[in-house]
């Protein structure tokens, strides 16, 4: 018996039935993962999220809340994926920039 007073049976109990439990992992990824279950879809879903982070923490934390206030006042309470947010932002100035870099490289003179 546990502090709870429930009594853990001492050996696997189908009763538990843990390989038909349904997880939802609510935190929406880049990746869609509708196609996997069970422990293969929790490995995966444990892998995206680390990836995120990898990219995630590339950026300073003032950058990542500047984006994500930038993209919803409220981005605490956004279901949207944080990472997909980041990196379209971070992908549009790469692209904005290169376009200055163009736009500059047709000039005369380039002021570095």
């Amino acid at each position: 018996m546990c502090r709870t007073g429930i009594k853990v049976p001492e050996r696997y109990d189908h009763i538990f039935e843990p390989q038909n439990t349904i997880l939802t992992l609510d935190y929406l990824l880049l990746k869609d993962l509708s196609g996997d279950m069970g422990i293969d879809r929790i490995y995966k879903f444990l892998l995206c999220i680390q990836l995120e982070q990898e990219f995630l923490r590339r950026f300073p934390k003032r950058y990542v809340l500047d984006v994500l206030r930038n993209y919803n006042i409220e981005y605490k309470e956004t279901p949207d994926n944080i990472c997909g947010i980041v990196f379209a932002a971070t992908t549009g100035r790469a692209l904005l920039s290169m376009e200055d870099i163009a736009i500059c490289l047709k000039c005369d003179r380039v002021n570095i």
